[in-house]
């Protein structure tokens, strides 16, 4: 009897088959029933009327709780709760039952609570990651069209796949050696480590846990440690061992995986990738129209004609930022009246204009003059094309790999052989041509290889 009442005070607690059917069937009712968002802990709450505090002691497997309160949790999402999917707690596997659940260190990710979309693109990454167990994924795209978002949204659906996820910003620049070092020191916990000086045995060290451990990594942004006015994917002086992190990475067996994001496709991710090999990208494209329509219902405009959501759309690629920014504007200056704002014919302007500034900014000079013949070219063109406008034949492997820098930084589109400015960036390089006067004369192209448009 003593021993009976001993054990109904300690209650009971998951084991990990337990704990990963829950999973399992919480992330598939998210995809169903939740468009994909993630369940809030005070959305379990209202679904299975368990306080937040009591869900959380049971998802961390440390303390015992009531057997009625799991079969609560279970009926909630239709599961039966079987005998070998809990257990008495006890300090050893207690301690082997948290080792089975995700470490994280999220650094400075955003908040994602509200996300818009992308259930394509992150059943894809999920695919590449969880069922493909690709070791390397790139997620590339124009500056503000939802790379982070996106990382972050994938690595909080994913996490319970993984015994550790960081998830690290590459805006400020941090060095490799940095990077890695973080790593290791997460990865072994409270062992003590002596970090190896040299980038080649701090890497051997961190594919030693790549390999001995399911990890997630996540790199966002990486763009910033690459050259600018250069041809794209040149690093930056001290930062090439990046290179050799991404190459260690997609080369090498092992059971992890590194994400990054870039708006600029890097040469690793190129050579190493291909549709059936371990080591995958993405490029990001716009938003679909119920999404749009989410933005700016979300900035408090509604009533928005499918006419309206289209133009939008066309006229900024779908483009989450700068729909946000856009749809702000349209309701300080314009009431919330999209017509009104489209009668201005200005659709580049503010922090829209900064944020392909940036991009542009970092384009060679070739790269720059590319941009401004297609700008003028009212159709999409071919690749023979160009080397019938140039004004040096030897030159035209240059402008070719030019057009193929344009296209990894996402600045080009390519339908079926046909090149072409996305609208947006069209419209921003007229007015750059002719705001600050580019051309020493109306269609003289400051460089001169590719002849001027007529």
């Amino acid at each position: 009897m003593g021993q009976q009442k001993s054990r109904r005070k300690r209650g009971v607690i998951l084991t990990t088959k337990g704990l990963n059917k829950f999973f399992e069937a919480r992330e598939s009712q998210e995809v169903e029933k939740n468009y994909g968002y993630r369940y809030t802990l005070e959305e379990l709450s209202d679904r299975t009327g368990l306080v937040p505090m009591t869900i959380t002691k049971v998802l961390n497997c440390k303390a015992g709780v009531d057997k009625q309160t799991l079969l609560q949790l279970f009926q909630a999402f239709g599961l039966e709760l079987r005998k070998s999917d809990y257990t008495f707690p006890t300090p050893a596997l207690i301690k082997s039952q948290s080792e089975t659940l995700p470490q994280t260190d999220w650094g400075d990710a955003i908040d994602v609570s509200v996300f818009y979309g992308r259930e394509d693109e992150l059943k894809n990454l999920q695919d590449w990651i969880v069922k493909d167990c690709s070791r390397f994924v790139g997620i590339y795209g124009i500056g503000g069209i939802g790379k982070t978002a996106l990382s972050v949204k994938l690595a909080q659906r994913i996490q319970e796949k993984f015994e550790f996820v960081i998830w690290r910003s590459i805006r400020n620049c941090p060095s490799v050696e940095e990077i890695i070092g973080n790593s290791i020191q997460f990865f072994a916990g409270d062992k003590t480590i002596n970090l190896p000086e040299s980038l080649f045995n701090r890497l051997s060290l961190f594919l030693h846990y790549l390999k001995a451990h399911r990890c997630l990594l996540i790199l966002d942004g990486i763009e910033t440690i690459f050259q600018g006015g250069e041809p794209v994917g040149q690093y930056r002086e001290g930062y090439e061992g990046y290179s050799e992190l991404f190459k260690l990475v997609g080369e090498t067996s092992h059971q992890s995986c590194l994400l990054m994001t870039s708006r600029e496709k890097p040469k690793e991710i190129i050579s190493l990738g291909g549709a059936s090999l371990p080591v995958r990208s993405l490029q990001i494209v716009g938003l679909k129209a119920a999404d749009v329509k989410a933005i700016l219902n979300s900035k408090g405009i509604f009533n928005i004609s499918d006419t309206e959501c289209l133009r939008l759309i066309q006229s900024y690629g779908g483009n989450p930022q700068a729909l946000k920014i856009v749809a702000t504007s349209i309701q300080d200056l314009f009431a919330g009246n999209i017509s009104e704002f489209f009668a201005q014919n200005i659709t580049v302007f503010g922090d829209i204009q900064e944020l392909l500034d940036q991009q542009f900014n970092r384009l060679s000079l070739l790269e720059q003059e590319i941009m401004y013949w297609l700008a003028m070219n009212q159709k999409p063109v071919k690749l023979n094309q160009f080397s019938q406008n140039i004004t040096s034949p030897e030159k035209l492997p240059q402008v070719l790999g030019a057009v193929e820098s344009l296209r990894r930084r996402s600045l080009l589109e390519n339908n079926a052989g046909f090149f072409s400015l996305k609208s947006v960036v069209r419209e921003y390089v007229n007015q750059k041509r002719l705001v600050e006067g580019v051309f020493k004369e109306e269609n003289e192209l400051v460089i001169g290889i590719i002849r001027p448009h007529c």
